[in-house]
């Protein structure tokens, strides 16, 4: 953290200064109506009585403030906290020191507020803001354990640590990747330089820093105009102000007090004062000057060994672009330097719409593609591809070659003029089918990507359908090729039908007829039998491109107009033509003492459908999954196999998690978390999801349970299993769904009920209320006649009107299996981990178990990609995920 100098310093005539504001400027008068005095009030009423943080060491230091370690002592967690003084290092208000400057508590809280709402992966969370015993005001956030990218750059010239550009470009991508998230939110970080970026030892990347952060459309708290140097006191110089002035890499302090950024890395209008240009694209300025550093081994501006100040540094910024890169280095690959020009183009308009349109390029470089600053067109496209297939380009190529030469061998004495023209065209149209063979496989890939099916996916989408629809009228084309190399290359039995997959066999199969002896001949043969292989492979995909299939998943253009059509849809017939049902139940919920006046707002892809008369619980209609849900006369859910899913709105709460005292049968990894853990209202399914469901959505049923002495035949109606981990979490990701958090599958399960079992501590009662503990034949006199799982929903609720949560089949949980030491995460109690879980969690037993087994609190691991007949899911869906008044 620099600290900014109180004093004024000596004038520079060729940098831009401005008189500070008067008391009765119109400038004043709006920042002395925008005090943060209601702020601090406010959190005087929850000001700390006891010291909730342990103080572990000082982390940096500021002119407005500190930060320190600290030890949560109610979550058990390290932590790291910024607290404000004043000039003297007292808390405000506290002893005979001054009290903190108001300009200075004002920037304190937004940043502290401008930071907490950005949740993002790549930004470091706020957790509180307030002000402790001490009366100190102060946020805290998450520790960050790493270092800066101006260490990793060190790291990346040394050739140390396994550090290369590369993966150093990678950190950059993420960069931008959290400031396009912040910028859709209206934030611009405006200070973004290798020293506010953070990488840690896992390889997450954090954007520090938000102290000189504006919100687009609110008034900035900052005076960024830069102040005058006083001549008189140009004389007078302190360790301090030596070492910023001579460090590149120091901040310019405003009139404000305030750093206005760093150098280096500004952006021109920034460094000329014209603050009300500033916007994202300063920020792309400011990320394309750290790839000029990463790419040129320097910063900008700054010849390696310089001692230049700030000043110096600030007026070379207004003069004119940095050296280019190919002066510096000529073996910058030029796709690179030219991101780099665009991004640091000095007209405003010239460089990258936002930070996202940067990240795209650079990920086309690291994926080698096509990178739009540098080229364009189908040219560059061809050689892209060619770099990304070598293997494959090589053998077209030489196979090309090899072709072109030997016909001019066997026919150069006999072609004509006009042979070698029809010749040639040939050639073409095998580069464009060659061309048509990349576009099916990129449409394939693509399909898979456009998930939820909502608006935001729409233009890419249709983009697809245009893409499809153009390679289908090349069909024709492709099948009269195909008809032409079967009648060359194949033997009369063989010509009409022939595996495509048997395309090597053909050339094999046709020289062992003895037809084909010569050098030439053997040419020939293999290379119509690839063609023919190739051939019938595009065939037969675009074929199926144009096919009628119209299941959700499939990769076809019926299915993508119909994912197309429920996006355009979804909101009319889920929340504009229920706006009735949505004001009935927001207002049913808000007043229900069981919700304790939950904020409902409807939610596109959802319809209310009434409380349960036994649990009192509102539910809802998953739109996308199925029919509309029907209730009987006592207003129960009457089940059939059109239904679609059933969410419950579970209300919040908060409950002891784990095993109890009183339970023999606790495991070692089941030991309860000692703190109480608090979960935000949200939906989960009321019923397992069915092989109906399923197979409705995926196009396949995965299970495979059979039997034939069962009393009841297995059905579609009986819960999907056999899926795995990963194909639950894709699917219920196509259908805006989620697996629930361990957390919230036990806070459901148990329904505010304390006992072993939601009905009690006595096994028996389970029994009869859930498909469990299978006796064969089945115990009919406890209603279980189901040698395996039954359809769902065929035994008794529990309390909060789920069905089978400790029976029938295990439920697979979000989280990755772990120990309770670790807390949850407030709000739906997910215990985070990095990168793809070795072991997940799967609760609530099966046909198979014991109650022992089939206990709330019992807790079992499995591998993401293991597959059992007795685990399934139940749907969840965090409340308020897609409100009906967000965007579209």
């Amino acid at each position: 953290m620099n600290e900014p100098s109180r004093r004024s310093e000596s004038p520079d005539r060729s940098i831009p200064s401005t008189l500070p504001l008067t008391e009765n400027s119109p400038e004043a008068r709006e920042a002395a109506s925008t005090s943060p005095g209601d702020t601090l009030s406010r959190l005087a009423e929850f000001r700390q009585a006891k010291p909730r943080y342990e103080e572990k060491g000082e982390i940096a230091k500021g002119g407005m403030g500190v930060i320190l370690k600290v030890w949560d002592s109610v979550l058990r967690r390290v932590l790291a906290m910024k607290i404000i003084r004043d000039a003297d290092g007292a808390p405000p208000g506290g002893g005979d020191s001054p009290a903190v400057d108001e300009r200075d508590l004002a920037r304190f809280l937004e940043e502290a507020q401008v930071t907490a709402q950005l949740d993002h992966p790549g930004i470091v969370p706020v957790h509180e803001l307030g002000i402790d015993p001490l009366g100190r005001v102060f946020f805290s956030m998450k520790l960050v354990k790493g270092r800066d990218l101006r260490t990793i750059l060190d790291l990346v010239f040394a050739e140390k640590e396994d550090w290369n550009e590369t993966r150093a470009i990678g950190v950059i991508l993420k960069v931008c990747e959290a400031m396009a998230y912040a910028h859709a939110k209206g934030v611009i970080h405006r200070d973004l330089k290798p020293g506010n970026v953070m990488v840690g030892s896992f390889g997450e990347v954090f954007v520090m820093d938000w102290g000189l952060a504006r919100v687009e459309g609110k008034r900035d708290t900052k005076d960024l105009r830069l102040r005058a140097e006083d001549v008189a006191l140009s004389s007078l110089k302190t360790d301090r102000r030596r070492e910023r002035e001579t460090n590149p890499d120091s901040p310019i302090i405003t009139m404000g007090g305030t750093i206005v950024g760093t150098p280096a890395y500004m952006p021109p209008e920034q460094s000329l004062g014209a603050i009300e240009k500033l916007g994202p694209r300063s920020d792309v300025y400011a990320i394309g000057a750290m790839l000029y550093h990463l790419l040129a081994r320097q910063m900008p501006y700054v010849p390696p060994g310089a001692r230049l100040s700030v000043r110096a540094i600030l007026e070379k910024v207004q003069l004119g672009p940095p050296t280019p890169l190919c002066d510096i280095r000529k073996d910058v690959p030029p796709e690179l330097a030219a991101i780099v020009e665009k991004a640091m183009q000095r007209d405003i308009e010239r460089r990258y719409a936002g930070t996202m349109a940067l990240a795209d390029d650079l990920r086309a470089y690291l994926e080698r593609r096509v990178v739009k600053a540098y080229e364009t067109g189908a040219v560059a496209e061809l050689k892209k591809w060619v770099e990304r297939n070598k293997p494959l380009a090589a053998t077209i190529a030489a196979t090309l070659l090899i072709l072109v030469v030997s016909l001019f061998v066997i026919n150069g004495a006999r072609l004509r003029a006009d042979e070698n023209a029809i010749e040639a065209n040939r050639q073409k149209e095998e580069v464009l089918r060659l061309a048509d063979v990349r576009r099916l496989q990129d449409l394939e890939v693509d399909a898979t990507r456009f998930w939820p099916a909502y608006a935001e996916n729409d233009t890419a989408i249709e983009e697809w359908l245009r893409r499809a629809k153009l390679l289908v009228e090349h069909l024709p084309a492709h099948e009269d090729r195909l008809r032409e190399i079967r009648t060359q290359a194949l033997p009369e039995p063989e010509r009409e039908e022939h595996p495509r997959s048997l395309a090597a066999e053909v050339a094999l199969g046709y020289l062992d007829d003895g037809e084909a002896t010569s050098s030439t001949a053997r040419f020939e043969s293999t290379t119509m039998a690839w063609q023919h292989g190739v051939m019938t492979d595009l065939v037969d995909g675009v074929r199926a491109l144009a096919s009628d299939e119209v299941g959700w998943t499939a990769t076809t253009i019926r299915s993508l107009d119909r994912r197309l059509e429920f996006s355009r849809n979804v909101r009319q017939r889920t929340v504009d033509d229920q706006e009735r049902a949505w004001r009935e139940a927001v207002e049913a919920v808000r007043t229900s003492a069981v919700y304790s006046g939950l904020e409902l707002t409807p939610e596109i892809g959802l319809v209310p459908i009434g409380a349960d008369p036994l649990s009192g619980l509102y539910e809802f209609w998953h739109f996308q999954s199925g029919e509309r849900p029907k209730r009987g006369p006592d207003g129960r859910i009457v089940r059939d196999e059109a239904m679609g899913i059933v969410l419950v709105l579970i209300p919040g709460g908060t409950f002891a998690m784990g095993s109890r005292e009183e339970d023999q049968f606790a495991e070692v990894d089941e030991l309860p978390f000692r703190e109480r853990v608090s979960i935000d209202a949200f939906f989960l399914s009321k019923y397992e999801m069915t092989q109906r469901q399923w197979l409705r959505f995926a196009g396949e049923n995965p299970s495979g349970l059979r039997t034939e002495t069962q009393q009841v035949r297995i059905t579609l109606e009986h819960p999907v299993e056999r899926m795995n981990w990963e194909e639950a979490v894709r699917l219920l990701f196509q259908m805006d769904l989620f697996l629930p958090t361990e957390a919230q599958w036990e806070y459901a399960a148990r329904a505010g009920q304390p006992g072993l079992w939601w009905t009690g501590n006595d096994p028996s009662e389970i029994r009869k209320a859930e498909n469990q503990d299978r006796i064969d034949p089945p115990d009919t006199a406890d209603g279980d006649v189901w040698e395996l799982h039954a359809p769902v929903g065929s035994r008794r609720p529990n309390p909060f009107g789920l069905y089978d949560v400790l029976g029938n089949v295990f439920e697979l949980c979000m989280d990755a299996f772990c120990s309770y030491e670790e807390p949850p995460r407030p709000g739906d109690g997910l215990r985070p981990t990095t990168g793809r879980p070795s072991m997940v969690v799967r609760r609530g037993g099966s046909w198979s178990e014991s109650a022992k087994i089939c206990r709330i609190a019992n807790r079992d691991k499995l591998s993401p990609t293991s597959r059992y007949p007795n685990t399934g899911i139940r749907p969840a869906r965090p409340l308020h995920h897609r409100p009906a008044s967000s965007p579209r």
